[in-house]
């Protein structure tokens, strides 16, 4: 028959339990520290992409050797409009706004206030409404052309892109009702500068931008 252990038995049994248990949280920390430290290296790496095809087949492709131009899609079905999305609408914008064709106004005047969000497209129609723009420009019978010399974006956040463009405007007056480009043109020189908004996709903001603020201005015209 076995003898029960003595009392200092006991607390050593005890104390090797403890220090047993010390050690395992110790490991146990060490180990969600690491996990930690891995989950914070993941969520910071750009992820890799896996290309669905129509008949369900995927490609996996690491982002490394994705390429810049599927990088821009990825950045497109995020609803981030790529640097070529921004470029673009501001020149559709410069193009429908200061491009004065007697012939198209309404249309290219229509199209640029629709790129605006609600509060300059007030301002713009009640400016042009009280100073009698448009029935100028049409009354002048002329035609233009539109050259953006530079665009640079200076500043972009997710939310708002703010740009400055150069553009030069060539115009012709129409002579025995056509335009006659040999003539001499009128040239004027545009400093412009816009603040692009970044908004959700829509019908009406495919490209997922608004004009949000519009300042310009103008250099003596020439002729050439």
């Amino acid at each position: 028959m076995s003898r029960p252990p003595t009392v200092p038995a006991v607390w050593a049994a005890f104390a090797n339990a403890s220090r047993w248990k010390s050690w395992a949280l110790l490991a146990q920390f060490g180990l969600n520290a690491f996990l930690l430290a891995v989950a914070l290296s993941l969520a910071r790496r750009d992820p890799d992409v896996v290309v669905v095809a129509e008949d369900g087949k995927s490609t996996y492709v690491p982002r490394a050797v994705a390429g810049a131009a599927l990088v821009r899609f990825l950045e497109e079905q995020k609803q981030v409009p790529s640097d070529v999305t921004v470029v673009r609408f501001t020149r559709d914008f410069c193009e429908a706004f200061f491009a004065v064709n007697s012939a198209t106004l309404d249309a290219s005047f229509g199209k640029a206030l629709g790129m605006m969000d609600a509060r300059l497209r007030e301002a713009i129609r009640k400016e042009y409404v009280d100073g009698k723009v448009l029935e100028a420009m049409r009354a002048a019978k002329t035609s233009s052309r539109l050259t953006v010399d530079e665009l640079t974006v200076l500043q972009k956040t997710d939310a708002l892109i703010a740009l400055k463009a150069r553009v030069t405007r060539r115009r012709w007056s129409m002579v025995e009702g056509r335009w006659d480009e040999d003539r001499p043109s009128v040239v004027d020189t545009l400093g412009v500068e816009l603040v692009e908004r970044v908004v959700p996709r829509t019908m009406e903001r495919p490209d997922g931008l608004e004009l949000a603020e519009l300042s310009v201005s103008k250099e003596t015209p020439g002729v050439r």
